[in-house]
């Protein structure tokens, strides 16, 4: 029996949110309607960045998906800054991209020597016909041509593009980059509290690893409170832990077969039983 080939990868670089200039909504319809059906018919497997497996180190994985996609396609629409700092990223190793914009989107200065595709901003279905057939053949064409065909200015100025290399994380970074992932977290907890102050108690929303939080006292979700040995603790994505250590501002919890570390201020967390209760 023949082995089924794996689909190439096309990651999707383009605006994902509102913008001003246009309908709420209408980069994800150019998406649904344009870019990933493209994408489909030149058999590639679409990822867009609000698509990707969210862990710890987002970033991380969304530039991993810009450098080791087989091709890139790129919306310059709007000339969304996020958009043109990912595509240097991919043109700074030189990799095939195939750059597309709407007819309202002038030309970039900076790329305009670049062949790209437009089209039209209306998205009426018979412009939407031809702009993914179009897309589609040159998504194909960029593949095939490869190295051949000139993916940014790095070949123009005949210098040597990036080349990617195995790179570890320290741990002080590993910190800081939960921290940060902790402190958005926390944010988010903070706000849905402050809607609910009127209440005598809080409701955590559901998470899609977690059923719905059970209603705690509000007097239990102390932000300064004091975590001892023994308190069990329970937070937005992991569920119920134990308090096994807890020294100045951080406390390490186990949750089931895993350990984090965490600052209580920062944390989304709420006191669920006290040790000293126990």
């Amino acid at each position: 029996m023949q082995e089924k080939k794996e689909a190439k990868k096309c990651f999707v670089i383009m605006p994902i949110s509102d913008h001003s200039d246009y309908e709420p909504g209408h980069f994800n319809r150019v998406y649904e309607y344009i870019i990933r059906p493209a994408c489909l018919k030149a058999g590639f497997d679409p990822l867009r960045a609000d698509e990707v497996q969210r862990t710890n180190y987002i970033v991380i994985d969304i530039l991993k998906h810009i450098i080791s996609s087989d091709l890139v396609i790129c919306d310059l629409s709007s000339r969304n800054p996020n958009v043109l700092y990912e595509l240097g990223i991919r043109q700074a190793f030189s990799l095939p991209v195939t750059l597309i914009r709407d007819s309202i989107t002038p030309r970039i200065f900076d790329i305009q020597g670049l062949r790209d595709i437009d089209y039209d901003v209306s998205l009426r279905i018979d412009t939407v016909t031809e702009a993914v057939d179009k897309i589609a053949s040159t998504l194909t064409n960029t593949f095939e041509d490869g190295s051949e065909d000139v993916n940014s200015v790095i070949q123009l100025l005949g210098v040597n593009p990036a080349k990617v290399s195995e790179t570890k994380i320290s741990e002080e970074s590993k910190l800081l980059l939960n921290a940060i992932d902790t402190l958005g977290d926390r944010l988010s907890f903070m706000e849905r509290k402050f809607s609910n102050s009127n209440e005598s108690s809080i409701r955590v929303i559901r998470n899609s690893q977690l059923p719905l939080y059970e209603t705690v006292e509000s007097e239990k979700n102390t932000f300064d409170h004091k975590y001892s040995i023994g308190d069990i603790i329970r937070h937005q994505k992991w569920g119920d832990g134990e308090v096994i250590e807890s020294q100045n501002d951080e406390i390490k919890i186990k949750f089931g077969n895993s350990i984090k570390r965490l600052v209580p201020k920062y944390a989304p967390i709420i006191l669920v039983k006290s040790s000293e209760s126990a």
